[in-house]
């Protein structure tokens, strides 16, 4: 829903854009970083040389671990299940405020929605346990 905003401005400024491509390794000298790129579609292989690299790679990347950076991590947040489905409950919510419903106690934590159309939605449910803990 976001992305077009982006990739439009991107490729205006001359962006090179690759989807489904995994970064090989990197190497950084004095003056530029140069990186093995794959598609993981076709398997093709390019290397990329720029003065800059920006990490948007997530706390468990291997380019955490070849730069030795030490990420201070939160605990266990919950386990939790999304599920969406498509059904008819049209009779059920049609011309009805139709607003995040929350179920939130010490045994579950739950939210669901149905859409306006009443034909899908979805259900999270953050299962019972200590927040920020292992225990279930």
């Amino acid at each position: 829903m976001f992305e077009p905003v982006p990739h439009e401005q991107a490729l205006a400024d001359g962006a090179d854009l690759h989807f489904s491509t995994e970064m090989i390794s990197f190497q950084q000298d004095a003056d530029d970083v140069t990186a093995p790129f794959r598609s993981k579609e076709t398997d093709a292989k390019k290397i990329v040389r720029a003065k800059y690299m920006v990490a948007c790679h997530g706390k468990r990347s291997s380019v955490t671990d070849q730069l030795s950076i030490k990420l201070q991590r939160h605990g266990l947040l919950s386990h939790a299940l999304a599920i969406y489905f498509k059904t008819d409950v049209k009779k059920y919510v049609e011309g009805k405020y139709n607003g995040v419903i929350y179920i939130n106690n010490q045994t579950v934590r739950v939210f669901n929605r149905i859409d306006k159309s009443g034909q899908q939605g979805f259900l999270v449910a953050n299962t019972a346990g200590i927040q920020g803990s292992e225990e279930s």
